[in-house]
Formats: C-alpha cells, sequence, structure tokens
C-alpha cells in the first residue's frame, strides 16, 4: 500500500488540534519532522509554542512523541493539542499572525520514503 500523510489544524470547542492523519492504503512511520516559523527551523513543537506566544505563557498543552510513530490506513493522531478553549482561541490567533510550515519525512513497508508539507506528497530518493 501507499501511505499519504497530510496534516491539518483543528479549532473549535474541542480546543486546538494539531492532526496527522494517513488518507492512504499503507502504513506509514515517521521518521523526521521539521517545524519551520516565518521561515527559521525550530527545534520542537514546544519551542514553536514559545515562539508564537513567548516563554513565560503558561498554557496547558499536551503533545505526542511522534518519530517513529505507526500511523495505519484511515488513522489520525494528535500530534498537539490544546483542550482549554479559550487558550486554544487565543493561540490560533497568534499563531496565524506567523508562516507556520511542517515537512514529514516518513516511509512504508517497503522503506520507500516521502516528505509531506501538509498539502502535497513526494517521494524522497536515496534514502537508506
Amino acid at each position: 500500500g501507499f501511505p499519504i500523510i497530510a496534516w491539518s489544524i483543528e479549532n473549535d470547542e474541542h480546543g486546538f488540534r494539531w492532526v496527522i492523519r494517513n488518507r492512504g492504503t499503507g502504513f506509514a512511520i515517521i521518521k523526521k519532522i521539521e517545524i519551520l516559523l516565518d521561515g527559521q527551523t525550530v527545534a520542537d513543537a514546544k519551542t514553536a509554542l514559545e515562539a508564537v506566544l513567548g516563554p513565560d505563557q503558561h498554557l496547558q498543552w499536551k503533545s505526542l512523541p511522534l518519530i517513529g510513530q505507526k500511523i495505519m490506513p484511515g488513522e489520525a493522531v494528535i500530534g498537539l493539542s490544546i483542550s482549554d478553549a479559550r487558550s486554544a482561541a487565543a493561540f490560533d490567533k497568534k499563531l496565524k499572525q506567523h508562516k507556520l510550515e511542517v515537512n514529514i519525512l516518513y516511509f512504508a513497508a517497503n522503506n520507500d520514503h516521502w516528505i509531506s508539507n501538509g498539502r502535497e506528497v513526494s517521494a524522497v530518493g536515496g534514502m537508506a
């Protein structure tokens, strides 16, 4: 099967969620995630949150370790969530003032590698 990884941001009465879905027919295993905020690479979700909100915010959030995560066809995982609706709305508003890019490198059963920017998937050659 062929995995197709896509990600989206959802913000509603249940809070803020960064959702990663496998819309393909084969499983995907996440190998690397690159997060860019305003064109600058950030180390991880916590660093991105601090860059958007500032370091002294007492925001309650949860994230899932994604490297090595196996996502089955039709499955979705929540990479980051803010469950308090008011905090989620405030974060979402501030995030929209920035340019967020996330590239997810993943592989499948046959060891083929792809990279997804959330909208498009491209094959990556020469990976071992």
